[in-house]
């Protein structure tokens, strides 16, 4: 404002000074040339040079045109503004226009007679000029009249802006009042209809100066009862002494929120939560305090955190998402199970850990989102760990409400399967091979009765009088019925139909013994026993001859130094036998089927596939374990664990 008032009066000061300076002077002027036009003619200087001398140190721009439009003269400040358009007409030389202004004065002037006119013209640049004319008659008798232009430009912004400075600030001054009243509507609304208690308190005289409709509702009194009555009354000993606490130690006059037992009415105690501030008003410190009933809200923090404790200890995996799919929540057991730390996936997306995942279906993650939002979905999926492993869960997915039944997020529900899979894996393998050794049972029975004939009469013909050669095909066809009937013992041992007979023996001597019945064939196919044995190994049961049998088997094959290590040792109370070759490894990818029964690498008519099945049928029964370590390049080791337990 004080810009606008010293541009205006400045301005204003100047440009009355002008004009009635202009309009004195132009009279004159005019009345000089005419009596000065005699002495021009005796040499002394005319009225016409007078004239433009004084024009020219006049302060204002000052011309002068025909009655054509031509200009016959600038003086020196409209020179320095345009330059020397003397000749040219004026409104072509100031205004740009090619027909005289319609405001022109010298219509004015020169038709219709005006001895002074005063007009407002605006030149190219957009200045605006307040401009004053009178007539003359030049010493060769033609009609001229003389301008003076003072510029107004910034006269007539400062009025325009004055004009809209006082127009706005009437319109603010209307808005402002209008704003005021319905900010005051609003406050006492707003104070009649918030969910919240305000009330406003004298400190010193500790009174209510007034209190909205919420006060009454929590404190039990009306609001004229609260306005008769001293605050501190309103709590329990000590509770207004630690509001008071709060607003000293608090910054700006401003503390809370604190939480204190309010006394009602009936003289029930309700717990509340209040801010108070400290404000001025009439030159005295006033407390405005604002306070809620919390009974609910701290029933609820309790269900939640006893909910959160269930939520947080529970086995199965928790992983909560809003509406967005970025994950929120994670319990403990989804950090277990995934292997990520909940920093490492609170936040991002769930599509980053869970979408992409092999064995899952393409659209599985909107799949399960579109049938989520009708209550529930469940089933099982591939998971995806930290480390990259692909796990099997068990996954419930459901909708998370708020109060309005809006939906607000998702909450999956997982449990890792992958012991459950195998389990099933085994109880089906295990219904399998009890379905087949029933059906081996009665196969190996069938061929067991007519096989016992076979060998009854091939003993009675190697005992006959018969050709040599005849004797050679005999010995021959008992040879392979002994082999069948061993074949059929085998399988009635893998069709469990033979109770096992266990006692207490020297391990190692069975070991020795079983390795004395392979003795001749282990030489004969030039393949070396080593012998590590713990002597100090107590009494237990165990049948390794299988175990060495299928060394033997996968050394037969093997070309170079041939060699079967045999370990026996006693360490944290288990017994374990280690029975090493150096032949070829095991290939991975058969390393899961070497113990199924009738599982066999080796040729048609070379083996039944039953002997690693038998041996760990034996050591399950006798609760025992056979590992197995086999890397290419290296010896491939079967280990029995088998438990001690002493005479």
């Amino acid at each position: 404002m004080l810009s606008f008032s010293y541009l205006i009066n400045d301005g204003l000061l100047h440009l009355a000074t002008a004009l009635r300076y202009a309009s004195a002077i132009l009279p004159g002027l005019a009345l000089a040339l005419k009596t000065s036009a005699p002495r021009r003619r005796r040499g002394v200087p005319g009225g016409i040079t007078y004239l433009f001398k004084a024009l020219d140190s006049y302060p204002s721009f000052a011309l002068i045109i025909d009655s054509d439009y031509a200009i016959r003269f600038m003086n020196r400040k409209l020179r320095e503004r345009f330059g020397n358009r003397a000749g040219e007409k004026c409104y072509r030389a100031f205004i740009g226009r090619e027909r005289p202004c319609a405001i022109c004065a010298m219509r004015a002037i020169l038709h219709e007679g005006k001895e002074c006119f005063t007009y407002f013209p605006h030149d190219r640049d957009g200045f605006c000029y307040e401009a004053s004319a009178v007539p003359l008659t030049m010493p060769d008798g033609s009609k001229v009249i003389i301008e003076i232009l003072s510029d107004i430009t910034k006269k007539k912004k400062a009025e325009k802006d004055v004009q809209e400075l006082t127009e706005n600030l009437e319109h603010l001054v209307l808005e402002r009042t209008a704003e005021l009243r319905q900010s005051e509507e609003r406050y006492r609304n707003l104070l009649e209809s918030a969910s919240d208690a305000i009330i406003t308190i004298d400190p010193a005289k500790d009174r209510i100066l007034t209190a909205n409709q919420m006060a009454a509702v929590i404190t039990g009194y009306s609001i004229k009862e609260l306005l008769a009555m001293k605050y501190s009354c309103l709590y329990l000993p000590g509770g207004f002494e630690r509001i008071a606490r709060s607003l000293r130690k608090a910054s700006r006059g401003s503390g809370g929120p604190v939480t204190v037992e309010m006394l009602r009415k009936d003289g029930t105690e309700v717990p509340i939560d209040i801010s108070a501030t400290t404000i001025a008003s009439a030159g005295k410190k006033i407390i405005l305090a604002i306070f809620r009933d919390i009974s609910q809200r701290l029933m609820l923090d309790k269900r939640i955190r006893e909910l959160a404790s269930v939520v947080e200890t529970m086995h199965p995996s928790v992983i909560i998402t809003d509406l967005n799919q970025r994950i929120i929540y994670v319990n403990p057991a989804a950090e277990k199970m995934l292997g990520y730390r909940k920093d490492e996936m609170t936040g991002r997306l769930a599509k980053e850990i869970f979408e992409g995942i092999s064995g899952n279906p393409a659209d599985l993650g909107s799949s399960v989102r579109e049938e989520a939002q009708n209550g529930y979905w469940e089933g099982e999926i591939f998971n995806r760990k930290r480390s990259g492993e692909i796990i099997p869960v068990f996954l419930r997915m459901c909708r998370i409400t708020n109060e309005e039944g809006e939906l607000i997020g998702y909450a999956g529900i997982s449990e890792d399967i992958s012991r459950r899979k195998q389990m099933e894996e085994e109880l089906i393998q295990r219904e399998k091979l009890s379905a087949l050794g029933e059906f081996t049972s009665v196969i190996a029975h069938e061929i067991n009765n007519p096989l016992t004939g076979v060998l009854g009469y091939a003993e009675i013909l190697q005992h006959a009088e018969c050709p040599k050669e005849l004797k050679e095909d005999v010995q021959r066809l008992y040879k392979e019925a002994v082999r069948c009937q061993c074949l059929v013992k085998n399988l009635l041992t893998f069709a469990r139909k033979s109770a096992p007979h266990k006692e207490f023996s020297d391990i190692n001597d069975i070991i020795e013994k079983s390795i004395d019945l392979k003795g001749s064939q282990l030489k004969a196919d030039q393949i070396e026993v080593v012998i590590h044995l713990d002597k100090s190994i107590p009494a237990s049961i165990m049948d390794p001859h299988q175990i060495i049998d299928n060394a033997h088997h996968a050394l037969r094959e093997w070309r170079g130094i041939r060699r079967i290590t045999v370990t026996s040792v006693l360490k944290d109370g288990v017994i374990e036998v280690s029975f090493s070759d150096n032949g070829p490894a095991i290939p991975a990818e058969i390393m899961d089927k070497i113990f199924l029964p009738f599982f066999t690498t080796k040729k048609f008519g070379q083996g039944t596939g039953l002997g690693l099945s038998i041996a760990h049928g034996i050591v399950k029964e006798h609760g025992g374990e056979i590992r197995v370590q086999s890397d290419e390049g290296k010896e491939t080791t079967f280990t029995v664990v088998l438990p001690f337990r002493g005479p």
